[in-house]
């Protein structure tokens, strides 16, 4: 009985909310017929699904799924990474991450950001909000200032949870006396 459930809620997921292009999409491998889906929802916990296509179009089972550990960090559904070059000086750089939550109870929990040589690295994680959820897909958009006062011209990476882009700053960004 609990199979079938996770089956309905799982079909239910994909129909719904089709393959999104977030961290999170679902993984079919049409030659061993295995579907993956790292997250659903169940309840109050998150499992990974794992599934065996059968003969029939929306045919699929169980093959086992896994409670993932409530430590673990919930990545942002981040979908499209753009970076913005002002005109001004000193030089102001936003990162503009865009998403989606699979239902109203998802939220921005925390932004990170470092820079390591040429390369700022950005964290955005999610949290839940509220116990009965809204079920629709809810855009979020994050901007993210980067602070690039005082670096030179050049070429620099980001990195916003997994997604690359990259910019070039086209004059060094120092303010001189």
């Amino acid at each position: 009985m609990k199979n079938k459930i996770l089956i309905g809620v799982v079909c239910g997921l994909l129909i719904s909310t089709g393959i999104s292009q977030a961290e999170n999409e679902a993984i079919f491998d049409e030659k061993s017929g295995t579907l993956i889906i790292p997250k659903v929802l169940i309840g109050t916990d998150y499992y990974e699904v794992n599934m065996q296509h059968k003969r029939e179009a929306l045919d699929f089972e169980v093959i086992n799924y896994t409670k993932i550990k409530a430590n673990s960090i919930e990545y942002a559904p981040i979908q499209t990474v753009d970076i913005q070059i002002l005109e001004s000086f000193p030089v102001q750089v936003n990162v503009v991450a865009k998403g989606v939550f699979s239902n109203g109870c998802g939220s921005i929990d925390k932004v990170h950001s470092e820079k390591q040589g040429e390369t700022f690295t950005i964290t955005i994680t999610q949290k839940r909000i509220g116990e009965v959820c809204i079920a629709a897909l809810v855009p979020f958009e994050k901007v993210i200032p980067l602070d690039v006062n005082g670096l030179t011209a050049g070429f620099y990476n980001v990195s916003v949870n997994h997604i690359k882009r990259s910019f070039t700053l086209p004059i060094d960004n120092v303010i001189t006396n």
